[in-house]
């Protein structure tokens, strides 16, 4: 069995700096505009700024066979950021860039496998391809970044889970 873990929002907070007023003023209606919008963020700042959420780099460091899956919008900007940043701490752990116009169940094999994020929709595509889906919110909340309700999937805020995930 392998261990995914989201980035955004279960390691580091930094969709809050992400999606921030500069984001909701420019009133973006289409996904297009969101993508090139995210692509072109300063990723080194967003992360610098962003806070670890809830101790997880000094867990990673002990679970090192934890795989990071990400879902990144550009190679050379985010996902050099993520790595980055990182290594920079120290993660020695695995680290799998996953394109946004791929899914995590496109990128990796699910089956059997589990993957912790914060978001529903990235679960229930996890669970429908035979993987182990467990819903991630730092603030124990059953609502996602994206509205949608936690109905079905363990509940965590904490990557300490998988220490008992053997």
């Amino acid at each position: 069995m392998k261990k995914y873990v989201d980035f955004d929002g279960v390691i580091f907070d930094s969709e809050i700096w992400l999606f921030d007023e500069e984001y909701r003023n420019l009133n973006i209606k289409n996904e297009f505009d969101k993508i090139k919008y995210i692509q072109n963020k300063n990723w080194d700042e967003i992360l610098m700024k962003s806070e670890i959420i809830n101790d997880a780099i000094n867990i990673l460091k002990e679970l090192r066979d934890v795989v990071i899956l990400t879902k990144i919008h550009s190679m050379e900007n985010e996902g050099v950021a993520k790595i980055k940043l990182l290594r920079s701490l120290e993660i020695k752990n695995e680290i799998i860039l996953s394109p946004y116009t791929l899914k995590k169940s496109e990128v990796v094999d699910p089956r059997g496998n589990i993957l912790i994020d914060d978001t529903i929709h990235n679960l229930d595509d996890w669970k429908q391809y035979g993987g182990i889906p467990i819903y991630f919110n730092k603030n124990n909340c059953d609502v996602d970044g994206w509205g949608n309700v936690n109905k079905n999937y363990t509940k965590v805020n904490s990557l300490d889970y998988l220490k008992y995930m053997r």
